[in-house]
């Protein structure tokens, strides 16, 4: 409901995201569905039936309950942060990146989410630079060694796709990862991690990466950042020495919100 546009859905050209939200209610209130907007706080079996209480203090039985809960991103609790959703704050370059095409994008971090943030401004036809401060991408996993990408798939079941998944299965094609059991109920989530070459891994980044068309800064790092009106002033120092940059967007894949933090912005950190 937060998008201003949505281009993803089959049948609909373009729709916003309240638009749908009201479609999708008009729909099941045609079908004879009655609609409550309240906050459900507790549910309890009973013998024969599901007891459900919520916030505003009404009670609704059922011999069913279906949860369908969804999710819900996870706010800093910052000034002006609920006015800026789906209007330049973002959060999933993956998901958003149709809407920075033929703008300029700075992805500063070619840790693990970096080069999948750059190919998916670039290939949305964003001008985009990753910058990288060692020499090579992959983050922790291919500097330091930490071989876990994450958990692609559990109980039988996949539950990540898109590049980051063509990237492992490019790699097992290459003998370079070791494909895990997929397991209904492993003793250990460890059990389900992908083991993966890293050197051949930060090639596939970079292969992946400049695919999409973007550029690639390695042994580069961020020294200075200022928003102005029309988007953000980055100075990076290199090999070569100092320089500058403007883009229009700018996304922190530092893992420690050294761009946030370089603009002022407020950060938490969770416990």
């Amino acid at each position: 409901a937060y998008s201003p546009k949505v281009e993803n859905i089959p049948g609909t050209k373009v729709i916003s995201g309240a638009e749908f939200a009201d479609q999708l209610t008009e729909q099941a209130m045609a079908l004879g569905a009655d609609v409550e907007l309240e906050a459900v706080t507790q549910v309890d079996k009973q013998a024969d039936h599901f007891l459900v209480s919520t916030e505003e203090g009404s009670t609704y039985t059922g011999k069913t309950v279906i949860l369908a809960l969804g999710v819900k991103h996870r706010m800093l609790g910052l000034p002006g942060e609920e006015e800026l959703i789906g209007h330049g704050l973002s959060f999933c370059a993956v998901c958003d990146g149709a809407f920075y095409k033929d703008k300029q994008v700075a992805v500063i971090g070619g840790g693990t989410a970096g080069p999948f943030a750059a190919h998916s401004a670039a290939t949305n036809g964003a001008k985009t630079l990753l910058v990288e401060k060692t020499g090579m991408l992959g983050g922790t996993m291919t500097n330091s060694y930490v071989n876990y990408p994450g958990i692609f798939q559990f109980w039988h079941k996949h539950f990540i796709t898109g590049p980051c998944w063509d990237v492992m299965l490019r790699l097992e094609k290459a003998g370079a990862a070791q494909m895990p059991a997929n397991e209904y109920a492993p003793k250990r989530f460890s059990s389900q991690q992908i083991r993966l070459d890293p050197f051949l891994l930060a090639v596939e980044l970079e292969r992946l990466v400049r695919g999409s068309g973007a550029e690639i800064l390695m042994h580069t790092m961020l020294s200075h950042a200022e928003e102005t009106e029309g988007g953000v002033r980055l100075v990076f120092t290199g090999k070569e020495g100092m320089w500058g940059a403007f883009a229009k967007t700018v996304i922190d894949a530092t893992g420690d919100a050294n761009v946030t933090s370089m603009l002022g912005y407020a950060t938490v950190r969770s416990e």
